[in-house]
């Protein structure tokens, strides 16, 4: 899963934390048993979610976020 492929996406007509939570749940459902991903991303409200970071701890996934205004 270093090769740039999309795994999940989701698309809504605003941004809301119930699409986020969509588009995890797609990933935590193709992901393989015991692997240890890196999920890169900006600065977003939602990634910041104490929510988000507790899904992504649960699935073994790793949070990258790029520092501030450098994407």
């Amino acid at each position: 899963m270093y090769n740039n492929e999309i795994l999940s996406y989701s698309i809504s007509l605003s941004p809301n934390f119930a699409q986020t939570k969509e588009m995890l749940n797609n990933l935590f459902d193709i992901l393989p048993a015991n692997s240890k991903p890196i999920l890169h991303s900006d600065q977003g409200w939602q990634y910041q979610m104490k929510e988000y970071q507790r899904l992504l701890k649960e699935h073994n996934i790793i949070q990258s976020m790029s520092r501030k205004g450098n994407c």
